[in-house]
Parts: structure tokens; C-alpha cells; sequence
């Protein structure tokens, strides 16, 4: 099996401790799957140089970091850990 093509990818982006970020994909809806993968780009990660999918819920409190939909075009992404991390933004539009 393969992963399709993503209808938005971000690359992988830097956010900083207590930033916000908002990404434009210009899907028009909500009906959506996001992905959203982090990394932490340091010699000496805190558990592994790259994390798996995390954001099964819309904020994941246990790592301080989420995602939220603004609107049918813009995701936001956050990260209130003390750390910088490295993320990537996914989003596949559900067939219709």
C-alpha cells in the first residue's frame, strides 16, 4: 500500500518555543485528514530524531504542542514546549 500524494504539504518548518504559525492550504473545506509530523532537529533528542504522526486530537497537552483548523483554508500550528522543533503539515482532502 501507498500513501498518496498529499493535497497540501508544508515542508518542514521551525517553530520556536511559545510560536504560532498559520499555513495556508487553499483546500476550501473541512473535510479533511491532517497529518501533522515533529522532529527535533538537535544532536541529543529528547527521545528519538523523529517522532511519529502525534496529533491523533486536535492538541496534544502532554507534549505542548496541536493543531487547529481557522477555516476551510488555514491550519494553525503551535508549540509551547521549551524546545524548538521541526514540523511538517500533511492534509489529504476526504473523496467525496
Amino acid at each position: 500500500m501507498t500513501i498518496p500524494t498529499p493535497d497540501y504539504d508544508s515542508g518542514w518548518f521551525v517553530l520556536n518555543q511559545n510560536e504560532t504559525v498559520n499555513k495556508t492550504h487553499n483546500l476550501g473545506t473541512y473535510d479533511l485528514l491532517v497529518d501533522v509530523m515533529v522532529r527535533y532537529p538537535g544532536p541529543h533528542p529528547p527521545a528519538s530524531d523523529s517522532y511519529p504522526p502525534l496529533f491523533y486530537q486536535p492538541y496534544n497537552r502532554y507534549l505542548f504542542q496541536g493543531w487547529r483548523l481557522i477555516n476551510e483554508n488555514t491550519i494553525r500550528v503551535e508549540n509551547w514546549e521549551a524546545r524548538n522543533f521541526q514540523y511538517r503539515v500533511r492534509i489529504w482532502k476526504h473523496p467525496t
